[in-house]
């Protein structure tokens, strides 16, 4: 079987990691967008709008790209749990083979 054998180790700490680093990068960015919250009552003026204007886009196109690296952990994590049933099922077939 040592043919058929898949080191899932790498696999899934690179999913593992993936996933903790999205979890610190929203925090990072939910306390950002809660920071210029607070700070949107203590200022205002036009230089304001425009500050909380780019704010909001870059926090969407943050968002945008939060959701490639969640469906890429999604997909790490799916991949393994394929190659993890199938290396069952080629173990099942083949002891069924040696009856």
């Amino acid at each position: 079987m040592s043919e058929l054998a898949v080191d899932y180790c790498r696999l899934y700490k690179n999913a593992e990691r993936l996933g903790s680093l999205y979890l610190d990068l929203k925090a990072e960015m939910d306390a950002l967008a809660d920071a210029a919250e607070g700070m949107d009552i203590f200022w205002d003026g036009d230089a304001n709008a425009v500050f909380m204007r780019t704010l909001g886009e870059n926090l969407v196109e943050m968002g945008v790209i939060m959701m490639g690296i969640r469906n890429a952990v999604a997909t790490c994590r799916k991949a393994m749990d394929i190659y993890m049933k199938n290396e069952k099922e080629v173990k099942n077939v083949i002891g069924e083979l040696k009856i």
